[in-house]
């Protein structure tokens, strides 16, 4: 394996949603206890939005995990 395949991120630590990195601790083989999403709440609308094929096997990022349904349509309000 050549030094550009050795950098390329693994599917579970890209966010199904947005396709960037997730920072997933579990996904590079860290304890779960050190994730940053154990200390934050991660929006139920941003929940919903993870395809099927990924729930329980790629997490989040933490800009999607703050999404609500004002953030996704585009309005620059919170809906918190």
């Amino acid at each position: 394996m050549d030094d550009a395949q050795a950098k390329k991120t693994r599917p579970e630590q890209c966010c199904p949603l947005c396709g960037g990195e997730n920072a997933c601790a579990i996904a590079a083989g860290k304890p779960a206890t050190q994730c940053w999403c154990q200390s934050v709440n991660i929006s139920d609308f941003a929940l919903q939005k993870i395809p099927a094929e990924s729930v329980g096997k790629r997490c989040l990022c933490y800009t999607c995990s703050q999404l609500t349904v004002d953030h996704h349509h585009g309005d620059s309000k919170n809906a918190r």
